[in-house]
């Protein structure tokens, strides 16, 4: 994941036989002259991008498995538990190591994570750690190896995207979780990226729900969960997967 002034979270889908097609297919470039190496280039902001808010709601704290795991994810990164490209992204399944969630983040378009669920991959998540500067990150959906691999495959039609924060001090304590904006978006069936904008509002400053007065803590962290609820069906394969961060 290029963690500088862009995040992009892309879903494509490939299984076994489609490993061979993925390696020889024709690069896609919907933008001409743009480097396929770098797809952070604003060029891309064009019109048929879209655009979605994800704005602060009203403090509550995280619950259940993803309590536990926003800790854990929180103390490796501080750990510096990071891939070999300096970025940290989890997933709740891949389809073999070649599918890995760390595809996502290599700056190339032919390359990315695949879900290694049985059928379309609804219920499937990735996580990625999100700067705290960086205030917006892009989904690129589908394969864009090629555009016969982007509409053979699914392609995310609904899905869950939840931020969350933590406060952490450098003697390596953690406050509880909390969820800054949770947002069922649906995205477009195009070859094009959308891009969330992280807005804050306040709304958790104001006197009587200011809980951050209450913390001490030097740094905050905030990681971000994608989780698919529906697809658009491809016309040949039935994964799911993401391209580039």
């Amino acid at each position: 994941m290029r963690l500088s002034v862009y995040c992009l979270v892309a879903l494509l889908s490939l299984s076994g036989s489609q490993k061979a097609e993925a390696a020889t297919g024709k690069r896609l470039n919907p933008w001409g002259d743009i480097s396929e190496t770098n797809p952070h280039d604003m060029r891309a902001i064009g019109s048929d991008t879209r655009v979605t808010d994800l704005e602060e709601q009203p403090y509550r704290t995280a619950k259940g498995f993803w309590r536990s795991y926003i800790v854990k994810c929180a103390k490796a990164y501080f750990r510096g538990d990071l891939n070999p490209d300096g970025d940290f992204i989890k997933a709740s399944s891949q389809l073999g190591e070649k599918y890995s969630p760390d595809k996502i983040a290599d700056g190339k378009y032919n390359t990315f994570w695949a879900e290694g669920k049985s059928g379309s991959g609804t219920g499937e998540w990735i996580l990625f750690f999100q700067p705290q500067l960086d205030l917006h990150f892009f989904i690129y959906n589908g394969v864009w190896a090629s555009k016969a691999l982007y509409y053979a495959n699914n392609r995310i039609k609904r899905a869950e995207i939840t931020v969350y924060k933590i406060r952490g001090n450098k003697d390596k304590t953690f406050d509880e979780p909390y969820i800054f904006c949770k947002k069922v978006v649906t995205l477009h069936d195009k070859i094009w990226p959308t891009i969330f904008f992280i807005k804050y509002t306040g709304l958790n400053r104001k006197a009587g729900t200011n809980r951050y007065n209450k913390f001490k803590h030097k740094f905050t962290y905030t990681f971000v969960v994608l989780k698919i609820l529906d697809v658009y069906k491809g016309t040949k394969y039935d994964d799911t997967c993401i391209s580039e961060l």
